[in-house]
Order: structure tokens, then C-alpha cells, then sequence
């Protein structure tokens, strides 16, 4: 009895999954055919190429990048298909053992390949136009960003800022004071004498436009800054900083302010002290060169004496000995004169110099932020002027190997357009470096030294932007297109000319006559082949096909004798009983 309860389970069971088989058998059949996997587009940011200069590490930029490469790619197979075509066609038109359907097929497969060629081609340059709006969609986020960061960074500069050597002096006075300054140059000189903090009036393309000071009677001054850069988005850009003084009531109780000099009148005093010098000096050593001639006096007495001694005799000898004695201490009298001009020379030179270095920092301080906002403005008006074909990681290279200064220097006004300058007063250009990376970007390092300041190295950096190396090699393609679309033309243009002139099947309009054309691939029956690929893959899904329809059927063969055998045996034993 179990048995036949088993037997029967089993029945049903199978009858339930015969259709589920038959139903769910293609559904699986087709989702395994249709899947594919979904690259994570993530995964391109492991490039080994991008750097902190690279302004295209981001997801849209790399996709674009790499469809524009694949498209060339394509494009460089199409174009060498195309050029054989037309070559095979031209061939085949100049024998005249080919017969018309074989001239016909060669000429329908060569213009096939040509229209193919074309249609990549507007491939290709829609491509180059979504990179090309992508590129300028990020570079203009990057100098954005760019614009954020001197924000940031001038803030920081001011955020703990407070009034040096204020007295008695209330702080609407000195917002007054500054305020009346007609440049925003001088009224940034001018907060960095009151506070003692270093401004620049230019921070890596963001300039200090225009500031205004508003005081209140607690001792806060509040500075409100335009700040101006160029080819943002949004250029002008407001920012507020707080510098601390003492209260009206706390400064009324304070002693007048210690007289500061300025920056100017520092660098002008030393100017004036130095010049003095020089003038004592001069003096110092006129009189020096008169104990020169003195003492070159003295001496020439002085052998005359020993001379005239060394000659005498007898009375005459003891006379001349007389003489020699005044002539050697008039010498020693005159060499300590000698000895005392030389010795002031010598101490006048040390103060001299000693004068003539503080004069030298005094202007140097002064010529700094000057010379500094020079150099970037001229970097900041740095392109490339003509790309010519090469890659930025080509420029660098050429650039970076030149070890004279002055033949980097006309390299770079020849491939940037900018004119730098191997020293210019106190500042000496020692090195430019150029860092690239593939996808456009070239950054510009000039490292500089300058003479009587404190910290004379520094670098100015300038990241300019030129076409991608995958941009590069698709105008290398778009030339060779050119000239091989016009030889491929020809080639066709010739071919067709050729088959109006010596095959009679063809009139002299270049056209078929009105007779049935069997297709030669067509002849006997015979299909054409088509590409391995596609090929193989059809005949997987085939047999993928034949196994599903054989298990489906054995399936329902299993269970239908299972059934027929369940029942037979349930049959007999009820006979029985």
C-alpha cells in the first residue's frame, strides 16, 4: 500500500513539473542569452595615469574618453577595409576575364565599406564634440574649486588678525585711514602694517579688488573684500574678515602709539643712511690714499738716508747717522698715519656693507608682492599655442631636457606665448618644471630665488590645459581619413569608368542592364557564410535549443509511465481483494 501511495506521489509530481518545464524553459533560456554584466564605471578611476593635476579623474570624463578611443579604434579597421575594397574593386573592374556579376558584387561591397567608413566617421566627431563639453564642464569646476580655495585660504590668513601698536588711537580712525586710500593695493599694504599679517594682494588668479572697513565702538573692525578671478563662474566673490583692536573706552585710557615706520619710509631711511655712507667712505679713502703717498714719501727718504749713511766716513758719517735716525722716525710716524686711514677704511668697508644689506632687504620687501604678481600674471596668460600633433607628455619631455635656463626660458614664451625673465632685481629664475598627464594637463613650476629676504625660494605654479592624448591620435586619424577617403574615391571613380568603357553589360551611363542578376554567392544553392562569431553563436543557442526540447520530452515520457505504472498496480491489487 506505501508503495502504491509512493508511486503515485511520484505521478503527480512529475505531472506538475511537465508544464512548468515546457513554460519555464525558454524564460530561462532567455535570460541567460540576454545577460550581461554591468562594468562598475568606478573602476576606471584606478587608471594608473590620474594625478592630482589630472582634471579629468572623474567618471564622465574617462567614459567619454574611452568611447572616443574604441570609435578611432573602429574607425582605423573600417578605414584599411575600405582601401582593400577599393582596391580589389579597381582590380577587378581592370580584368576583363571577370564577368558582370563579379564586377557588380566588388563594387557593391566597396561602396558598402566606404559608407560604412563615413557613417564611423560621424561617430567619431559626435564623440569628440561630447568629450570636448565634458572637458570644459570640468575644467570649469576646477577653477571654480580653485577660486574656493584662495577664498579659504585668504580667510585663514586674517582669521586670528588684530591691530598691532594701536595707543590711544580708536579703531574708526584707522578704518578711516584706510578706507580714504584711493588702490586696493595700498589699503592691503596698509591692513598688513596695522596687523603685521602678510597679504597677497594676488593669491593664485583671485585679486584683492576693492575693501572697505567698518569699525564699531567695541574695537572690531569688520573688512569687507571683493575678491576678483578671472574665468570663474561667478568672477567677483565677497568675503568679510574681523580684526580685533581695543574698544574706544580701553584705547582713551592707552598711551599714544609708538611712531612704526612703514615698509616705504624704512626702505627710503636705509636708502638715505646708506648713501651717507658711501659719501664718508669716499672721504675715508681720499685720505687714505694720501697716507699712501705720504708714508711713499717717507720711504724714499728713508733709503736716501741709509744710502748717504752707508757712503760717509769720519765726521761726515756720524752727520749722515743723524739724518738716518730723523728719516726712520718720521717713516714710523708717518706709517702709524698709514695704519690709522687703512683700519678706518677697513671698519667704514663692514658698515658699508652692513648698510648696504638692510637697504637691499628694505627694497626687496617692498619688490616682492610686486614682482611676485607679475609672474602670475604672466603665468596666468599662459596657453598653448600650437599642440602640432604632440602630446603634452611630448612638450614636457622636450622642455624638461633643455638644462640652460635661458634656452627653457624662450622655449617656453615659443610653445606658451609668455615672456619670463632669467632675473629680474632681486629675483633669479633657477628652474621651470613641467609635469603632464594624458589626459591634457600640463603643470607649470617656476622655482625662483630671491636675494635679502626671508624664505628667498619660492615656487609659482600654473595647470594649463591642452588636448588629451586620445584627442591627439584622433587628429592623427581624422588627416589619414582625409587623404585615404580621396584615394579610395578615385580608386572607385576609376573602377567605374573602367567598366563603362570595356564591359558591354555596362552602358556607357554606368548602369546594369534590366536583366535578372544572380547574386554569385547565391549560385547552386549555396549560402553565404557568415562571420565565424555570429556563426558559432547560432548554432550554441541551437543546440541549447535541441537539449531543452530532448529534456522536456523525456521528462513527460518518465512521467506518463509513471503514472500508467501506479495505476496498473493499484489496479491489480484491488482485483485481488
Amino acid at each position: 500500500m506505501k508503495t502504491n501511495k509512493l508511486l503515485l506521489s511520484i505521478g503527480a509530481i512529475s505531472a506538475l513539473t511537465l508544464p512548468l518545464s515546457i513554460v519555464g524553459y525558454p524564460t530561462v533560456k532567455h535570460y541567460l542569452n540576454n545577460k550581461t554584466i554591468t562594468k562598475n564605471p568606478y573602476s576606471l578611476m584606478m587608471k594608473s595615469d590620474v594625478t592630482p593635476i589630472n582634471y579629468a579623474s572623474n567618471t564622465d570624463i574617462l567614459d567619454a574618453e574611452a568611447k572616443l578611443k574604441e570609435s578611432i579604434s573602429k574607425l582605423e579597421v573600417a578605414m584599411k577595409k575600405a582601401k582593400q575594397d577599393a582596391i580589389n574593386y579597381k582590380n577587378i573592374a581592370l580584368d576583363s576575364t571577370k564577368n558582370t556579376q563579379v564586377v557588380l558584387s566588388s563594387k557593391v561591397k566597396a561602396n558598402a565599406s566606404k559608407d560604412a567608413l563615413l557613417k564611423l566617421k560621424k561617430i567619431v566627431e559626435s564623440y569628440e564634440h561630447d568629450l570636448a563639453n565634458i572637458k570644459q564642464k570640468s575644467k570649469q569646476k576646477e577653477i571654480d574649486f580653485q577660486q574656493a580655495q584662495n577664498t579659504r585660504h585668504l580667510s585663514s590668513i586674517m582669521k586670528n588678525a588684530t591691530i598691532i601698536n594701536q595707543g590711544n588711537v580708536k579703531v574708526a580712525t584707522i578704518a578711516k585711514e584706510i578706507n580714504d586710500l584711493e588702490e586696493a593695493k595700498l589699503q592691503v599694504w596698509k591692513l598688513e602694517e596695522i596687523t603685521g599679517v602678510s597679504l597677497p594682494e594676488v593669491e593664485n588668479g583671485t585679486t584683492i579688488d576693492e575693501v572697505e572697513l567698518i569699525a564699531n565702538s567695541n574695537g572690531i573692525i569688520t573688512v569687507k573684500a571683493k575678491l576678483f578671478s578671472k574665468y570663474a563662474t561667478t568672477p567677483n566673490n565677497n568675503v568679510e574678515w574681523k580684526i580685533k583692536g581695543k574698544s574706544d573706552a580701553l584705547a582713551a585710557k592707552s598711551q599714544p602709539p609708538k611712531k612704526l615706520e612703514t615698509k616705504q619710509e624704512k626702505a627710503e631711511r636705509l636708502t638715505r643712511e646708506y648713501n651717507a655712507e658711501v659719501d664718508t667712505y669716499f672721504k675715508i679713502h681720499k685720505e687714505y690714499n694720501k697716507s699712501i703717498d705720504i708714508v711713499n714719501d717717507a720711504i724714499r727718504k728713508k733709503r736716501a738716508a741709509k744710502d748717504a749713511f752707508q757712503k760717509a766716513t769720519g765726521a761726515d758719517k756720524t752727520k749722515k747717522e743723524k739724518l738716518l735716525e730723523d728719516a726712520i722716525k718720521d717713516f714710523d710716524k708717518k706709517d702709524t698715519l698709514y695704519n690709522k686711514w687703512f683700519n678706518a677704511l677697513e671698519t667704514e668697508k663692514k658698515k658699508l656693507k652692513t648698510l648696504e644689506t638692510k637697504k637691499n632687504q628694505s627694497k626687496a620687501e617692498l619688490r616682492r608682492p610686486i614682482i611676485s604678481s607679475l609672474i602670475s600674471a604672466v603665468l596666468d596668460s599662459a596657453w598653448i599655442v600650437d599642440q602640432n600633433n604632440k602630446t603634452v607628455s611630448e612638450i614636457a619631455k622636450e622642455i624638461n631636457d633643455i638644462n640652460d635656463i635661458e634656452k627653457k626660458i624662450t622655449s617656453i614664451q615659443s610653445v606658451f606665448g609668455i615672456l619670463l625673465f632669467k632675473s629680474f632685481k632681486t629675483l633669479t629664475v633657477k628652474d621651470i618644471i613641467l609635469t603632464s598627464s594624458s589626459d591634457g594637463a600640463i603643470k607649470i613650476e617656476v622655482k625662483t630665488f630671491t636675494a635679502y629676504v626671508n624664505n628667498p625660494k619660492r615656487t609659482f605654479t600654473k595647470i594649463i590645459y591642452g588636448k588629451s592624448d586620445v584627442e591627439i591620435h584622433n587628429e592623427k586619424i581624422n588627416n589619414e581619413f582625409d587623404s585615404l577617403l580621396r584615394v579610395v574615391n578615385k580608386m572607385i571613380d576609376n573602377a567605374n569608368n573602367s567598366n563603362a568603357k570595356h564591359s558591354n553589360p555596362i552602358d556607357k551611363n554606368n548602369t546594369i542592364p534590366k536583366t535578372k542578376v544572380v547574386n554569385p554567392d547565391k549560385k547552386n544553392n549555396i549560402v553565404p557564410k557568415k562571420d565565424n562569431i555570429h556563426s558559432t553563436d547560432k548554432k550554441d543557442k541551437k543546440t541549447k535549443s535541441n537539449i531543452g526540447l530532448i529534456l522536456g520530452i523525456s521528462i513527460s515520457i518518465i512521467t506518463l509511465v509513471a503514472i500508467i505504472s501506479g495505476l496498473l498496480i493499484w489496479r491489480s491489487k484491488r482485483k485481488k481483494k
